[in-house]
């Protein structure tokens, strides 16, 4: 699945347009397991239901994309959003 983005985001002297996230049917447990430890350091334990988590997805999104947390961390908040949703849109 691809998230296009608004506009071009530049990360670490990189232009992206878009990513892909079919990887996410990659995933395992244990990038479960560093998802939810991330969202809990981000929101200091209290991030309820993990599926509807930005944190959480974001970082699920970050490993399918095989990038950094820190581009979704920096991504304008309407591509965030978008990431988020896709990721969601996963687990459903």
């Amino acid at each position: 699945m691809k998230v296009v983005f608004e506009k071009p985001y530049t990360f670490e002297k990189k232009e992206y347009t878009e990513i892909e996230l079919t990887e996410m049917e990659n995933l395992t447990a244990e990038d479960v397991f560093a998802a939810e430890a991330y969202a809990r350091r981000k929101t200091g334990g209290g991030f309820g239901v993990a599926e509807n988590s930005a944190p959480y997805l974001l970082h699920l999104a970050a490993a399918a994309a095989k990038l950094p947390i820190e581009f979704m961390e920096g991504l304008p908040v309407k591509d965030a959003a978008r990431v988020k949703y896709a990721a969601m849109v996963f687990f459903q």
